[in-house]
């Protein structure tokens, strides 16, 4: 727990752990403030496995599910979002494959439950006791690297990190919704006014002689590791970011996004998913020679995921168009009450065009004269277009006026 609060962590995937009922209730009593405990009770040797969650994420916890103590998942919902993100711990020795072909099966099952209800992204971590770079490496395949041909085939992309042994993710590690704060360090002063730098630096050397801290000159030239140096700046940043919240002035800035707001929709991203599986089957290399047993399973495998997969497709494509078209008729019903113009304007199906008209020139007798007051232009605009081709308001006769004739024919494409 307090390695999490030092490393700013809200959510940490434990294994190994050997937790029995007693001591997880003690230990849910002991963090309650601030942790909830997601855990199975397992007290063989290897078993045991879990999350330690921050309490303001556990309100978007769905479900928590475990298999033989040896994985577990664990399902985020939020109102942007849906994450599952997926525990283990396997002993893939060979007196264990029974058990790690299960755990494989049963690993690829949560899988596939968000990959068939495109609406949750998957963080797949932990221990496999066998190793990424190994497995492209190798010419043949082995049962320990299943489960690695498995994330492959479905895009399970890898990432590596310094804390657990292996991560896979179907998430784009694109940062979405983001509102930079502005620092205003410009109008900082060195000791006069709200904002000035003795305030910002008092504050940072108060929080760091705090006890509890005491990053002090002998601790910083006693780091022997580059996860003590971590540990060290994660603090030191701390200190500097709680202060400038503090005594430096603020603002936000708004990003404007150009784009429609259908490209960040679920449901393009839906589309994406589907057209990407639809490649990777199209790209298959398939011996319809090829009598084999295998190779016929093979065929029938891959002709049924491409009618599957486009059967999605069709269904998602037609919710699209389905949610274009009630969007199109409310805002068309909206508008018709509020704004008869914007509805007109959303019905033509050309670019809606608009004539401005400051000042009139008047020819009157061989004399020139001009107009520029608003209703006096109105006026000889309104006789122009009432006497032009013929008398006014009456019936005209087009025959003596071949360049008008064009111009009042009826409109077939209107």
């Amino acid at each position: 727990m307090e390695y999490m609060t030092t490393n700013n962590i809200d959510i940490l995937g434990l294994a190994e752990t050997n937790v029995n009922k007693n001591i997880l209730r003690i230990l849910e009593h002991t963090v309650q403030d601030k942790f909830k405990l997601y855990f199975t009770t397992e007290e063989k040797k290897g078993t045991g496995i879990g999350f330690l969650v921050k309490k303001e994420f556990a309100i978007y916890v769905q479900q928590f599910q475990h298999f033989e103590g040896r994985i577990d998942f664990i399902d985020f919902y939020t109102k942007k979002k849906k994450i599952r993100i997926v525990q283990a711990y396997i002993n893939v020795q060979d007196k264990e494959k029974p058990q790690v072909k299960r755990l494989y099966k049963q690993i690829e099952h949560w899988t596939n439950q968000c990959l068939d209800s495109f609406v949750k992204d998957i963080i797949i971590m932990g221990d496999f006791n066998t190793k990424w770079n190994e497995y492209e490496l190798l010419d043949a395949s082995h049962w320990r690297h299943d489960i690695f041909n498995y994330f492959k085939k479905h895009f399970i992309k890898e990432s590596t990190s310094c804390n657990i042994d292996l991560m896979l993710s179907t998430m784009d590690s694109k940062p979405q919704d983001v509102q930079p704060t502005i620092y205003c360090y410009d109008e900082m002063q060195k000791t006069d006014g709200e904002w000035n730098w003795d305030k910002f630096n008092k504050d940072i050397s108060e929080y760091l002689d705090d006890p509890n801290i005491k990053l002090t000159t002998n601790k910083i030239r006693g780091i022997n590791s580059q996860k003590q140096l971590n540990q060290l700046w994660n603090l030191f940043r701390k200190a500097i970011m709680h202060s400038a919240k503090r005594n430096i002035k603020q603002k936000k800035k708004k990003l404007k996004w150009n784009r429609h707001p259908l490209y960040d929709s679920d449901l393009k991203r839906d589309l994406n998913i589907l057209k990407g599986m639809l490649n990777k089957i199209r790209r298959a290399k398939l011996d319809f020679n090829d009598r084999s047993i295998e190779n016929r399973q093979k065929i029938i495998t891959h002709i049924t995921a491409l009618h599957r997969r486009k059967s999605k497709y069709i269904n998602a494509t037609y919710e699209y168009k389905k949610n274009m078209m009630d969007t199109f008729i409310q805002e068309t019903n909206q508008n018709y009450k509020t704004d008869k113009k914007k509805m007109i304007k959303s019905v033509l199906e050309r670019p809606h065009t608009s004539l401005s008209i400051d000042k009139v020139y008047k020819n009157d007798n061989n004399e020139d004269i001009l107009y520029t007051e608003e209703t006096e232009v109105k006026e000889q605009i309104n006789l122009h277009f009432q006497m032009i081709a013929g008398a006014i308001n009456c019936e005209k006769d087009l025959s003596q006026h071949p360049e008008w004739q064009d111009q009042y024919q009826p409109k077939h494409d209107v």
